[in-house]
């Protein structure tokens, strides 16, 4: 009997709860919200991806809290350790880094690109802010990496699959070869989270950007 459906497209936020379905090998079935888009309005109104619904009508939104139920729905034991954490301490540490990811560095992302890439009117100050703030949560991933090779233990977890995937964003748009090159801590960790098999796959047609997007020039 299918687990469920989970509503997941190609946005960022859906990335991870696809990996999850697939690499625990879940019976649940992916739905394109597009294209099942009459179901998926009258399940879940806000119309927000990923969003999750069980055989049983249980019905879930908000990528944090589905990436927990899936992990949890697994039944694996050692896999759920390892992505979700082994003690209080180690649990509370992954809550941490997924909402520094999911919150903060997310919105930083796009309040940089933007401005820049159309999405948004442009705003020079408001670019060189969300720059900045992005730096500062740089330092923060590299403090912990600069002596370990993973955000928390000794082994890859769900904080780390997701802090890489929303920096594929970030390196897509705004931090262009010269400024990894720069950080060779943290692209060392992204580089290994990306090979990772638990997640591979996700990076199979993604394109590193060589230079930022250039603000728009004076009319």
């Amino acid at each position: 009997m299918s687990q469920g459906a989970l509503f997941a497209n190609f946005r960022i936020r859906t990335w991870l709860p696809r990996a999850v379905v697939k690499s625990l090998k879940l019976d649940v079935k992916i739905l394109d919200p597009e294209a099942n888009e009459q179901l998926w309005s009258k399940l879940f109104p806000l119309k927000k991806v990923p969003c999750f619904v069980g055989a049983d009508g249980f019905k879930l939104t908000e990528q944090l809290a589905v990436l927990s139920y899936l992990v949890n729905l697994s039944g694996n034991q050692s896999e759920i350790q390892r992505l979700l954490g082994s003690s209080y301490k180690e649990k509370a540490e992954v809550l941490q880094w997924l909402s520094l990811a999911n919150t903060d560095l997310c919105l930083a992302f796009t309040r940089g690109a933007f401005p820049l890439n159309g999405r948004e009117p442009y705003n020079r100050k408001k670019v060189e802010d969300a720059y900045a703030e992005l730096e500062r949560i740089v330092q923060r991933y590299e403090q912990r990496l600069n002596d370990h090779s993973f955000l928390v233990g000794d082994r890859a977890s769900l904080a780390d699959y997701l802090g890489a995937v929303i920096f594929t964003r970030i390196f897509e748009n705004l931090f262009g070869k010269k400024w990894r090159e720069e950080h060779a801590k943290l692209m060392q960790w992204f580089d290994t989270i990306t090979k990772d098999p638990f997640v591979s796959f996700l990076w199979d047609d993604v394109k590193l950007c060589d230079e930022p997007l250039p603000h728009p020039s004076k009319k």
